[in-house]
């Protein structure tokens, strides 16, 4: 599996996870009323199509507008960022993009 396969799936996944998580508390409290709810704005949908480009752009977007850095002599820089605070670089995204989400469902 190569890193941006990897990156792409944590990426969705923990985007699905933050909503499912985040439904828990208002299914929880409206129960089988969710089953009658009527939207009164259903074209507000569409901006739903507006969440991949909230994720790619906040992901693998900014990551082509960072400058680079080729240095020959210094290898360690060529395998990228490691460690605990390189992995948690995408949750600030998945927590937006899931806001995004519950923001277009409460209209």
């Amino acid at each position: 599996m190569t890193p941006t396969l990897r990156r792409v799936l944590v990426l969705t996944g923990g985007f699905v996870l933050v909503v499912l998580v985040a439904s828990i508390f208002p299914a929880a409290v409206r129960g089988a009323a969710w089953f009658h709810v009527t939207w009164f704005h259903g074209v507000a949908f569409a901006l739903l199509s507006l969440v991949p480009v909230v994720l790619w752009r906040g992901s693998f977007g900014a990551d082509a507008a960072a400058p680079k850095m080729h240095l020959s002599t210094l290898a360690p820089l060529l395998l990228g960022p490691r460690g605990f605070r390189a992995a948690l670089r995408d949750v600030p995204i998945m927590l937006r993009a899931a806001a995004i989400v519950f923001g277009i469902g409460a209209l």
